[in-house]
C-alpha cells in the first residue's frame, strides 16, 4: 500500500468513528438508547475495525495517527463541556468514572507495536477486548445472578464466564488454523489465556481493563508459543 492509499485508510477510519459517535448520539436522543448501549456499540465497532489494521496498513505510522488522533477525540468529547453535554454523552453517564475510552486507543497502538502488526499476535489479544468484554457486560447485565466484589465494582460470574468462553474459542481456532499447532496444544494455550485474561478483567478498574486485556493477553500469548515453539 502506498502512502496516499494509507492516508485514505487513516481518513475513513477517523470519518467512521466520528460518524458513529454522532449517528449514536442523534438515536439516544431520538429513542432514549441506553448509554451503556452506546458505548458498548462504539467499543464493538471500533474493535472489529482496528482489528482489520494489519491487513489494511503495512506499518505502524498510520495505525499511530488513528489512535492519538481517536485519543483527541474521546478526550475532547470527555472534557470540553460542550461537546461532553451533547455527543460525549454517548461515551459517559454510566454512573461509574471510567476512563475505558482513552485507554482503548492507547491499548491498540501499544498492542500494534508489541506485535509489529502480526495478525495472530494483534488479533487475539483484541478479541478479547473487543468481542469477549462485550459478552462480558451483555451476558452479566441480563443474567448475572451469582455477583462477587471485585476492585472495580460488583461483578457477575456469568459475565467473567461468556469472556472465558468467548476467548477461550477465539484463542484456540486462529492458533490451530493459522500457526498449525496441535489441538493439545492449541487447548492448552486457549485454557491458560482465557483463564488469565478474566482474572485481569475482574480485578480491573475505572475503565482499565481496556489497557490490560490487550496487554496483559500479548505478552503471555508471545511467552505460551514461545514455550511451545522450543
Amino acid at each position: 500500500m502506498n502512502v496516499s492509499s494509507e492516508w485514505i485508510g487513516i481518513g475513513i477510519v477517523l470519518v467512521l468513528l466520528c460518524s458513529l459517535i454522532g449517528m449514536l448520539h442523534f438515536l439516544a436522543e431520538r429513542y432514549q438508547i441506553r448509554t451503556e448501549t452506546s458505548r458498548k456499540t462504539v467499543h464493538v465497532t471500533m474493535g472489529m475495525v482496528s482489528m482489520t489494521f494489519p491487513w489494511i496498513f503495512e506499518s505502524a505510522w498510520p495505525v499511530l495517527i488513528i489512535c492519538v488522533s481517536a485519543f483527541v477525540v474521546l478526550a475532547a468529547l470527555r472534557w470540553i463541556p460542550a461537546l461532553a453535554k451533547t455527543a460525549g454523552s454517548v461515551l459517559r453517564g454510566v454512573g461509574r468514572n471510567s476512563m475505558g475510552e482513552l485507554c482503548f486507543p492507547a491499548a491498540v497502538a501499544v498492542l500494534f507495536l508489541l506485535s509489529n502488526g502480526n495478525p495472530i499476535y494483534y488479533c487475539i489479544p483484541l478479541i478479547y477486548l473487543t468481542i469477549g468484554d462485550a459478552a462480558a457486560a451483555v451476558v452479566g447485565t441480563r443474567y448475572g445472578s451469582v455477583c462477587y466484589e471485585a476492585p472495580g465494582g460488583m461483578k457477575s460470574l456469568q459475565g467473567s464466564c461468556a469472556l472465558f468462553i468467548v476467548g477461550l474459542a477465539g484463542t484456540y481456532f486462529p492458533v490451530v488454523y493459522f500457526l498449525a499447532l496441535s489441538h493439545l496444544e492449541a487447548i492448552v494455550i486457549a485454557v491458560t489465556l482465557a483463564i488469565f485474561v478474566t482474572l485481569l478483567e475482574a480485578i480491573a478498574w475505572r475503565g482499565l481493563d481496556n489497557l490490560l486485556i490487550p496487554l496483559g493477553g500479548f505478552f503471555l500469548l508471545n511467552t505460551l508459543l514461545e514455550v511451545i515453539s522450543t
